[in-house]
């Protein structure tokens, strides 16, 4: 037997060797997880090319939504646009630093409307909408970080939404100011930004002509807010009663719980770092669909919870925007214009799939008849009734086998279009997740009835093989050195 002065530095190395190994499958999975949730650049332009920008609405309160060139998002962006753009005070677009698609969080792309040179151009907007960016600091965001403060100092008022706020402190438009962001992120924000007063527990803050909000679905209250301030009270509560969002009332009060780190958060970091074999869900995207039914789907089964990878999906390559017009009314249906089934401009094989929503996003898909194989469902929000589906889509899922399914058919009045994608997760993933998810959305959750399996296993079963699969290769690596060390004596 060894001296236990000769195997102590063996153990270590071992444990040490173990950790790294563990740790690097950890760091590689995530690095997976992010790459799926900020998809690429898109297949080629349709032959028509992309979709003409909409002109400015006259008379009417300008609403600009920074989509950031390295992604972001998805319901930072397309939450406080549905709320604006339910309104008819409002024009809303969105605005990045050039006009080509880029990513949104969950698998999602988006077309901007405008860029900030063209926007110099015309009437200076009122409203500017910073969400969460994935490189808030960095070079490729300078164009938009100089662009927002312009406005600012030309008097727009600013939403700063969920981890945006970092997005406007770099812009240098909270100095002095309270502000407020995603509860992961307020304590790297004290840290880098100490010159502002960074507020946990509420679900916006509001100083001057600023206005930060907590994480994610925040931001629809953020913006409920503005709409409170520049339409009236009585446009905000129609807007507000539309929504749904929970517990939302011109009354209610801003604090929320201040939350922490928590162990029932592990399913969310778990399924972050082992991201294999996740189930594919595509979503499929019907002309005219609402902008945050489109958000609940990308961000509850992919962007917000990792717990899957999701695809957007359209019936077919189109060379403008299909569905609703731009300014359609609150109550047009997302099936409006897709039972004829035709290409309303003549789309191209090989180009990408593009879908107008209800009030006029253009998002950028993959031709479902295009989609890779291992889609293991179909799934269209904002649909109530099948055959409002596109018919292209219903017949690419029926050549593979699959069911339509659709998560919004089962919304009961006043509810969100979240309530019924965070219900799907439960049953179709697990109870814990879907709690985690609702938590880094900040959704209150408390008047959902959630059933499914308790806990998420496939995530766990990867970390525990990692974990056994890392202490046998420690094991082997320092094996030798035993021997090596048995032999000298």
């Amino acid at each position: 037997m060894q001296p236990r002065s000769r195997r102590l530095p063996r153990i270590l190395l071992a444990v040490t060797l173990w950790a790294a190994l563990v740790a690097g499958t950890c760091v590689a999975g995530v690095a997976v997880s992010m790459r799926d949730s900020y998809p690429g650049p898109a297949r080629a332009a349709p032959s028509q090319g992309w979709p003409v920008a909409r002109e400015a609405g006259k008379g009417r309160i300008e609403v600009a939504v920074v989509v950031g060139a390295s992604g972001s998002v998805t319901t930072d962006v397309l939450g406080p646009y549905e709320v604006f753009a339910r309104s008819s005070r409002f024009f809303v677009y969105t605005v990045s630093a050039r006009r080509q698609p880029v990513p949104l969080s969950g698998g999602l792309r988006v077309l901007p409307d405008r860029t900030p040179d063209e926007v110099v151009g015309e009437r200076a907007p009122d409203v500017v909408v910073v969400p969460a960016v994935v490189d808030p600091e960095g070079e490729r965001e300078a164009p938009l970080r100089s662009w927002i403060s312009r406005q600012a100092a030309g008097g727009a008022r600013i939403l700063g939404v969920c981890a945006g706020s970092r997005l406007v402190a770099a812009s240098g438009l909270l100095r002095g100011r309270a502000a407020t962001s995603h509860w992961g992120v307020v304590g790297s924000l004290r840290r880098d930004y100490p010159d502002t007063r960074w507020v946990r527990g509420l679900r916006y803050v509001e100083d001057g002509p600023i206005v930060t909000t907590a994480g994610v679905t925040s931001g629809m209250v953020g913006a409920l807010r503005l709409v409170e301030e520049l339409a009236g009270a009585a446009e905000a509560r129609r807007v507000g009663g539309e929504l749904g969002y929970p517990g939302w009332s011109l009354d209610a009060s801003a604090a929320i719980p201040a939350q922490e780190a928590a162990p029932e958060d592990l399913p969310y970091a778990l399924n972050a770092a082992f991201p294999w074999f996740a189930s594919v869900v595509g979503v499929g995207l019907n002309p005219g669909v609402g902008e945050i039914d489109v958000a609940a789907a990308f961000e509850v089964y992919a962007g917000g919870s990792f717990a899957a990878r999701a695809v957007a999906l359209a019936g077919a390559s189109t060379g403008s925007g299909a569905g609703t017009p731009a300014d359609a009314p609150a109550g047009a249906t997302a099936g409006a214009s897709a039972g004829s089934g035709a290409d309303t401009a003549g789309g191209t094989a090989g180009g990408a799939a593009v879908v107008t929503t209800r009030h006029g996003v253009v998002l950028v898909a993959e031709p479902a008849d295009s989609a890779a194989g291992d889609v293991g469902r179909l799934v269209v929000p904002g649909v109530a009734d099948a055959r409002e589906v596109d018919p292209r889509l219903a017949r690419w899922a029926g050549g593979r086998g699959l069911t339509v399914e659709l998560p919004h058919a089962g919304r009961g009045g006043g509810e969100s279009g979240f309530d019924p994608v965070l219900r799907d997760l439960a049953a179709h993933t697990d109870l814990a997740t879907a709690r985690a998810t609702a938590k880094y959305n900040e959704y209150p959750v408390e008047h959902l009835t959630l059933t499914g399996p308790a806990w998420s296993w496939r995530p766990t079963l990867q970390l525990l093989l990692t974990a056994v699969a890392a202490a046998l290769l420690a094991g082997a690596a320092v094996r030798p050195m035993r021997r090596r060390g048995v032999s000298a004596r």
